[in-house]
């Protein structure tokens, strides 16, 4: 069973912030990690990075705008922007792999996205 550490540290004006840094521990039983290119011309279709049917967290990074769904939702989508980085850890989706994490890239620039995702 892997361990998945992941520490998250904060400063502002380069002092600490109160509180940080934060450390989690999981043991999941999968960990996937994948680097994955998207075109940019997806136009309302959204697109699965998922590739586990139960998710207990995941870092997504990227380098271009893109709509985000989770846990199969139809709508409700919001935007992840270029540099930007969403993370979860100890939640669940449990929508299926085919929907679990949606991203449509419509800014007609390539994405590189990097993912990790783990869980039960």
């Amino acid at each position: 069973m892997p361990l998945l550490e992941v520490t998250l540290t904060a400063t502002l004006d380069g002092q600490p912030v109160s509180g940080f840094p934060c450390v989690v521990r999981l043991n999941p039983t999968e960990a996937v990690t994948d680097r994955v290119t998207k075109s940019g011309n997806d136009g309302n279709t959204y697109y699965s990075i998922s590739k586990l049917a139960t998710e207990n967290g995941f870092a997504l990074f990227t380098d271009t705008n893109l709509n985000i769904l989770l846990n199969g939702a139809a709508t409700g989508n919001f935007v992840l922007q270029s540099g930007g980085f969403l993370l979860l850890v100890n939640g669940q989706l449990a929508s299926g792999s085919n929907s679990n994490v949606l991203v449509n890239n419509n800014t007609g620039s390539t994405a590189n996205l990097t993912f990790l995702e783990f869980g039960p």
